[in-house]
């Protein structure tokens, strides 16, 4: 029986397809289902598959990303002279996994082995391009493109990024039975036990979360509720960790100020592999005592009221 099956993304609208990417798990989300993205906790990943959050609306970057796709595919079929590209508009669900769903970048097909592997094409920050170094592809693109190939079920395929309109990079990629099988198996405990069942996974200490927590309550109400048993050992462990860190804290000033001891009114230093600097950096800041206490009306004109919540943890009475 044929593994998956296609939709023509051709005959589908903007909406239509995010309605498809609603009903399952796609190569950008599998990542975050796995909990191993760096950018997207696997508590907004269940928001958004449950409708409980709207989708992020695409960064300019993002756009300029869709934007300059078709010129690194072209580019990619100039360097890969000896495989056919091909622009692939299908939309990917694996029958025996429906909640593994995609759409690739393209196809990239090998006339002596007859095979089609997965094109896949990114737009890089050039701060990331240390990430790209070598054989190193960051984490969160393996993973996709592995997903990719469990919903097409194919064993190959190529990333290529551009890295800052500087460098076109270009890696093929094999599949990696073992790493298929760890996906489908955390993304079927995404899907089935939490996102079928309505079960928010466990809150994760990502940034994302925190983020996500501060859109979700954005407004304190004066009252006093009871608090879980489980809340005082968090207390007791956020508290022994806090410890931990300033004694950390401390660690680390302590030997940062006898390198400073050491290069004295020097800007910088060598030994071995290190090179270190202390260097004067000058800061124009405004004085906003000065200007409230010279010029009230342009200090009132120019204060901007911001909202946020205060977490604090103190002994009770």
């Amino acid at each position: 029986m044929e593994q998956v099956k296609t939709i023509s993304r051709v005959k589908m609208t903007h909406e239509e397809w995010l309605q498809e990417r609603q009903k399952g798990i796609g190569g950008s989300d599998a990542a975050a289902a796995l909990g191993v993205s760096r950018y997207k906790s696997r508590f907004r990943l269940f928001l958004e598959k449950t409708g409980k959050v709207e989708q992020p609306e695409p960064t300019e970057r993002m756009q300029i990303g869709i934007e300059v796709e078709e010129a690194i595919f072209q580019m990619v079929k100039k360097r890969l002279s000896d495989y056919a590209l091909i622009h692939n508009n299908q939309f990917y669900r694996h029958n025996e996994y429906p909640w593994m769903v995609g759409n690739i970048d393209g196809d990239i097909y090998d006339p002596r082995t007859k095979e089609f592997g997965v094109l896949e094409l990114k737009f890089v920050s050039p701060y990331m391009k240390k990430e790209w170094e070598g054989e190193e592809i960051p984490q969160e693109y393996i993973i996709q493109l592995q997903h990719y190939f469990i919903v097409t079920n194919r064993s190959w395929g190529y990333i290529a990024a551009l890295v800052g309109n500087e460098k076109l990079i270009i890696k093929r990629v094999e599949r990696d039975e073992e790493l298929c099988k760890m996906i489908i198996d955390g993304e079927k405990d995404f899907w089935l036990n939490h996102v079928k069942k309505d079960i928010p996974p466990e809150i994760d200490g990502s940034e994302d979360a925190e983020r996500l927590l501060n859109q979700l309550y954005p407004e304190s109400y004066p009252e006093e509720i009871q608090l879980p048993p489980t809340a005082e050992t968090l207390i007791e462990e956020l508290n022994e960790l806090k410890a931990q860190k300033k004694d950390l804290e401390e660690e680390i000033r302590l030997r940062e100020n006898q390198i400073k001891e050491m290069l004295g009114e020097f800007e910088s230093g060598r030994v071995s592999r290190y090179q270190v600097f202390w260097k004067t950096v000058i800061q124009k800041r405004l004085d906003s005592k000065k200007l409230k206490s010279e010029r009230p009306d342009l200090y009132e004109e120019y204060t901007k009221e911001t909202q946020y919540r205060k977490f604090s943890i103190k002994e009770a009475k």
